[in-house]
Parts: structure tokens; sequence; C-alpha cells
């Protein structure tokens, strides 16, 4: 779903609507019969990761919705507290895209998140008892969020908590929107949500992933920054262009070398 203004959706864009924005979407999706509310997962990249981990930690809690799982893709896990404060020529490039945001505006609500850990931290202590399985998934060459930033803010506040079960993957090559490892990143969030509702993968699923990322991708070749905007709040910027150049040119190689 598209938060409220931003890439054509109505209304003005606020991250402090954000948690309202995923609590419609939410209630637009479980209203339908198709969706069994007792096994679901939570899905987020970059601020969209820091939602889910907020949401992860609310359902641990009890409140909120129940989930059994979740995924954080190179989420924000801190803003200027953690010494990462957005720009002002980031700000400016999000504004242009975004409805009646203003740069200054975003500067600010983006030093007023609560930093992962904190959340994370407010969790009590105790037992382990049902664990929440736990994927997260970084680019080793992030221009936005390095290692250590995961290394000091977040990867310590899970390991002092015994209520997650986490495992974190570190993409070498991987930027901000994982260009290189798309296909990878899919399988492994893919298996990760089957095992956390208690799913195994046949002929049936494989074939349905299949033609569901192919669906996807026909969709969204256009614009990798579009797809990376979409799932979190991250400009082009964030992107390795280097890295995302020679993804395509590769792939135009390719399809060069079938016409003849």
């Amino acid at each position: 779903f598209q938060y409220r203004g931003c890439w054509g959706s109505s209304g003005q864009y606020a991250m402090t609507n954000l948690p309202d924005d995923i609590e419609a979407a939410y209630k637009f999706l479980t209203s339908r019969g198709t969706v069994d509310t007792r096994r679901l997962v939570v899905v987020g990249h970059s601020l969209g990761g820091y939602h889910a981990l907020r949401l992860a930690a609310d359902s641990i809690r009890g409140f909120g919705v129940e989930f059994r799982g979740a995924v954080a893709l190179c989420p924000l896990v801190g803003s200027d507290v953690v010494g990462v404060p957005l720009g002002m020529d980031y700000a400016k490039d999000f504004a242009n895209f975004l409805n009646g945001a203003k740069p200054e505006d975003l500067q600010m609500q983006w030093s007023d998140l609560l930093p992962t850990k904190d959340i994370v931290g407010a969790l009590p202590g105790g037992g382990a008892g049902n664990r929440m399985p736990l994927l997260i998934i970084t680019g080793d060459a992030d221009p936005l969020f390095s290692p250590s930033y995961y290394r000091h803010h977040l990867i310590p506040a899970l390991e002092s908590r015994s209520q997650f079960d986490f495992d974190w993957m570190r993409l070498r090559h991987g930027d901000h929107a994982l260009c290189r490892y798309r296909r990878k990143v899919v399988e492994k969030v893919v298996k990760h949500c089957m095992n956390c509702v208690g799913l195994k993968r046949g002929l049936r699923q494989d074939l349905e992933i299949a033609l569901m990322g192919l669906s996807a991708l026909l969709d969204v070749v256009p614009s990798l920054t579009i797809v990376a905007a979409l799932t979190g709040f991250i400009a082009g910027r964030f992107n390795a262009y280097k890295e995302a150049h020679e993804v395509k040119g590769k792939a135009a190689t390719r399809k060069r070398a079938s016409w003849f």
C-alpha cells in the first residue's frame, strides 16, 4: 500500500501518520474473508522496517496485532539521537515527491523517532516463552545504514531480550534497496514467513511464488527506486547507482544475446 501523500496516494504525508496508515491497511486486509488473521507476519523495509520492529515488539507485549513473525529489511533503527540525522539535501529530495511535506518538518519528524533499542529494551524480562522469529537483512554497502549502525544500535538490544529468535543476514555488496540480491532476498523472506506460520513449501507453493514474483517484476521493473520508496522511506540517492547500472547492463547484455 502507499502511505498518505506519497506516490499518487491522496492526503498529506507525515511520518507521524504512518502508524494510522498501517493500521488502516491492516483493517482493510483482514476484512477480506481469505485472510487468516491467526497467521500473520509483518515485513517492512527502511522506515517500514522500523515499524515492522515496532509492531513486533507491540505484539510481544500483547498490544495491537498478533504476529507470528517479523522481517526487517535495511531498517531504520535510530535517527538523530544515534548520529544519523536526516540531512537537508535528503529532506528536500523527499519533500519533492510527498504531498504537503516541508523539508524542515521531515527533519523534525525523523529526529523524533524513538530508537528501536529503546522499544525493544522496554520489553519485560523473564523466560523466553514463545519466541518471535525475526529476520533482519541488511547490505554492507548501504550508504545510509552501515553494519556498525546495527551492531551498536540494534543487535545488543535483541541479544539482551529473550523474546526474539533473530537471524541477521548481511549481504556483502547490498545497497539500501538490495538491488543485486533481489531473488535471494525474496527466497529468504518467503521461506522465513512460511516457517513462521507453519507452512511447508511444495511444488504448488513454488509455482505460486514464481508467478507472484513475475507479476511483481512486470509491474515494477521500470524503476527500482519506486520499489524501494514504496517499501520504506528512501530516495534514489540511497541506492548504489553504479551497482544498479551494472545489474541493468548485465540484463541488457543477456537480452541482446538472446536475439542473436
